[in-house]
């Protein structure tokens, strides 16, 4: 394995077999995410059917995106890498519904896109965008 350092005077950045630090880190970063995204998709759009969400509320569950990323996502979810922002998001979404579920059972479906008339409860619905 051929190493070569930045010394006095060189002008490279270090590379490991011609691979850069910041191009190994720029990969390295991206490559669970792109593992990870496919799965966290298909995960995410399930959850949105069985709460019956429309498209505003899974754009703005996924962070506000415009209606065409939406449907790119739906068409294809193994051609996208999603971003940490994104994953992050779905993870709580995941997180959300597995307590509803642990919590309620089958009717945390219903919960979360029905009127909630409880006493703690400032917004009528508890998912409104």
């Amino acid at each position: 394995m051929a190493i070569v350092g930045k010394f006095r005077g060189a002008k490279s950045a270090t590379t490991v077999r011609g691979v850069t630090h910041s191009e190994f880190a720029r990969n390295h970063a991206q490559e669970p995410r792109r593992t990870l995204s496919a799965t966290a998709l298909r995960g995410f759009f399930n959850i949105a059917r069985k709460w019956r969400l429309d498209d505003n509320q899974m754009r703005g569950l996924l962070g506000g995106i415009t209606p065409s990323k939406l449907h790119a996502r739906k068409r294809s979810p193994d051609k996208r890498v999603l971003g940490q922002d994104t994953i992050t998001r779905v993870s709580l979404v995941v997180g959300i519904y597995k307590a509803l579920h642990i919590y309620f059972g089958d009717p945390g479906d219903y919960w979360i896109t029905h009127p909630n008339d409880g006493p703690c409860s400032e917004e009528p619905f508890p998912l409104t965008t």
